[in-house]
């Protein structure tokens, strides 16, 4: 499976908005890998009530783990997100992440994550701290120059709070239900769903 990152550029939705919604954050962590899934818990109680549909579960996810580059940044190896959440995703992974950074993938990465990496390097370079990434790592054109946004990792100079909201949330839903075994099931579902959006939106 190749991993990229799907994001859309539109205007990303206010951070106002997520905070009055029911969605919740759950982080999935394996040693230096990090999968953060931004969810909706009212479909995942839906879906063990009724056994019916996951439809609308997953808003968006982001897999990212510790560069071998530099232990002070994290890859992005893998986003989704539905229309309006990508850039809202990557400021509460970066949130989550500081002090460390987060850059583009080393080995591979999309024209549309592409987009996204310039719009924050044009557009919003005021808003961030940035770390030069190893020049052995560094992306160049085929005529061997340097692609200037996609050789930083970016950190917000302000850290948003919403993230520590939405676990939060995601923290009291699993407290709520009572029963383990199910719980266990809820948390499988919500992993498996996560990468089953992202492999469908890359097909």
């Amino acid at each position: 499976m190749k991993l990229s990152e799907i994001l859309f550029m539109e205007v990303a939705i206010p951070f106002s908005e997520i905070g009055k919604s029911e969605m919740a954050l759950r982080l999935f962590k394996n040693g230096e890998q990090i999968l953060f899934v931004l969810y909706r818990p009212s479909v995942l109680t839906k879906y063990f009530q009724e056994w019916e549909t996951t439809d609308g579960l997953i808003v968006g996810m982001m897999n990212v783990v510790i560069s071998e580059f530099s232990p002070k940044i994290y890859e992005v190896k893998a986003a989704a997100a539905e229309s309006g959440y990508g850039p809202t995703l990557y400021d509460i992974v970066m949130s989550y992440v500081a002090p460390k950074y987060l850059m583009a993938d080393r080995k591979e990465v999309s024209d549309a994550a592409r987009t996204v990496w310039k719009f924050m390097y044009d557009n919003r370079i005021g808003e961030y701290d940035t770390i030069k990434v190893p020049e052995e790592s560094s992306w160049k054109t085929r005529g061997e120059e340097l692609i200037p946004y996609l050789n930083f990792g970016y950190r917000l100079k302000k850290k948003l709070s919403i993230y520590t909201t939405l676990i939060m949330r995601d923290e009291r839903f699993y407290a709520n239900t009572q029963d383990r075994n199910q719980r266990e099931q809820m948390l499988t579902t919500l992993e498996e769903e996560a990468w089953t959006y992202f492999r469908d939106r890359m097909g």
